[in-house]
């Protein structure tokens, strides 16, 4: 059994259970009914975890305008502001007088704290969108395309209103520079002929594996870009037409991706999208993240730019974007093209927090999780990375799950464990005895005892449906109290860093 020492506290006791003799439960008057009552056990307080104390956290910092602090500004401006005058009565600076007349500007400018950068890594299909948008609060705000498999294709963050925004919602899509589309492409025909031109070793597992990514990579971006071309029309047929390309950066193959961009209003680095609300600006934006689309009424396959985007900024109201922050949604990296994957571990170097999502299974044992935590403190160090466990609430508290449950758990959580389920039990039992008694009363045409039998029924009903979910709840907290305490300890195995790892549970359900 684990260690007592969790930090786990007892439930509530529940509200008047039926009595436990059914003989008692169902007399002709619910007056008769006798009070079922039961407590849980506590555990003893656990000194080390130091409980959170809302009154004792700082407020955020909130601009004051006040006219003492007006003259105060004006009073500190005007001693650089002297100082500047003087050097620029000079007719010939020398480098020195450069050098202090250019902190002196410096000086005369206040600097604000910048805003804080928080990206969220992990596997594909973990939850990374369904995070941001319970942040945000704004349903699908961070878009979720082709089913799970691969989440986000492109890089988007999500920045707070500028101050002339005139719509509610409002973005800027960068796509690459002209140089970095063309050195792109012509990769992705490079990795298609080493596919099937490559004199390396065939029985070299690892090299096949490389080559194999590197062509679905090049196949995927390609079919996106070109697929109402006939020779594209297909994953298949894009393999089969630019394996036929004898050089590997074949101008034909340049002149239709420049045709390409040009129709699809790319070749401006820069597009500006506004709208009125969170959904017309999700239609606007979705066909830059989708893989592959259809024109409406023809059903012909439609070109998406995705690869070809650099960066998607979203400015949206949302209170958690109201202290200066900036959240990223980035493509999973277990993403099977190496195009968004790459992309994803570029824009990681100018985070300020890194949050690590995973599914709340089993991630102590996850090894891509550990990877991911332990590359996020080389790159943030100490006390700037979080783990979010998304479906905390995936928990089975049926028959022999639970019975499993109890078996892992501590002497103080088995008990409670098991004074629920027995509970549920008799409440189950007196549920089952009510509707014999009740088919009795109909049958008999004993009008009175019916209603009486219906009322006990649905306060029955009731009690059990608060023990069912006092059991549920007392399973979760138990499960992530674990996974909680269990990655607290593998982080610091692995990085050493003395602030403990945060961990934050985020449900599935609404």
């Amino acid at each position: 059994m684990a260690s007592s020492a969790s930090p786990l506290t007892a439930l509530p006791s529940p509200a008047q259970i039926i009595p436990r003799s059914s003989s008692e439960a169902f007399q002709s008057s619910p007056a008769r009914q006798t009070k079922r009552s039961f407590h849980l056990i506590e555990h003893e307080p656990d000194d080390s975890v130091k409980p959170y104390s809302s009154p004792e956290e700082a407020l955020p910092k909130k601009e004051v305008h006040h006219l003492s602090f007006v003259e105060l500004e004006e009073c500190t401006r005007s001693v650089p502001k002297g100082l500047l005058f003087i050097i620029n009565q000079q007719d010939d600076l020398d480098e020195d007088m450069a050098y202090v007349r250019d902190l002196t500007k410096n000086a005369m400018t206040i600097r604000f704290p910048t805003a804080v950068r928080i990206r969220f890594r992990g596997d594909s299909g973990t939850g990374k969108s369904s995070v941001i948008n319970s942040l945000l609060d704004v349903q699908n705000i961070a878009l979720q395309i082709d089913g799970g498999k691969a989440c986000t294709s492109v890089v988007q963050e999500f920045h707070n209103p500028c101050a002339d925004q005139q719509t509610a919602c409002e973005g800027e899509i960068f796509f690459l520079s002209p140089a970095a589309r063309e050195a792109l492409l012509k990769e992705w025909l490079k990795n298609i002929s080493l596919l099937n031109h490559s004199d390396d070793d065939p029985d070299d597992a690892l090299l096949e594996e490389q080559y194999d990514t590197a062509s679905s990579t090049a196949v995927d971006g390609l079919f996106s870009l070109f697929c109402d071309h006939d020779q594209c029309d297909s994953p298949e047929a894009v393999q089969e037409f630019f394996t036929q390309s004898v050089a590997r950066d074949d101008p034909a193959t340049i002149l239709m991706l420049d045709d390409l961009l040009n129709r699809l209003g790319v070749g401006v680095g820069k597009l500006s999208i506004s709208a009125e609300g969170p959904e017309d600006f999700q239609g606007k934006v979705a066909p830059y993240f989708e893989h592959v689309s259809t024109y409406s009424g023809d059903g012909r396959l439609k070109p998406c730019p995705w690869p070809l985007v650099k960066l998607v900024k979203t400015y949206i109201d949302s209170p958690m974007l109201h202290q200066d922050t900036i959240l990223a949604d980035l493509p999973g990296d277990s993403d099977i093209n190496q195009t968004r994957v790459r992309a994803s571990q570029r824009y990681l170097h100018d985070a300020d927090i890194i949050g690590v999502v995973t599914k709340c299974l089993r991630p102590e044992t996850d090894l891509n999780t550990h990877k991911y935590l332990l590359g996020a403190f080389r790159l943030k160090c100490r006390g700037n990375v979080l783990l979010v466990a998304t479906g905390s609430d995936s928990v089975n508290t049926k028959g022999v799950h639970l019975n499993n449950i109890i078996s892992k758990a501590d002497t103080v959580d088995a008990a409670n464990l098991t004074i629920l389920k027995e509970q549920i039990e008799l409440s189950q039992n007196e549920l089952s005895q009510n509707v014999r008694e009740h088919g009795i009363a109909r049958r008999n045409r004993n009008t009175g005892a019916t209603e009486e039998l219906g009322e006990e029924k649905n306060t029955i009903e009731i009690q059990k449906a608060t023990l069912e979910a006092q059991l549920f709840e007392y399973c979760v907290k138990l499960r992530n109290t674990r996974i909680s305490e269990k990655m607290r300890q593998k982080y610091f195995n692995m990085t050493r860093d003395p602030s403990p790892l945060p961990t934050f549970f985020v449900s599935n359900s609404g």
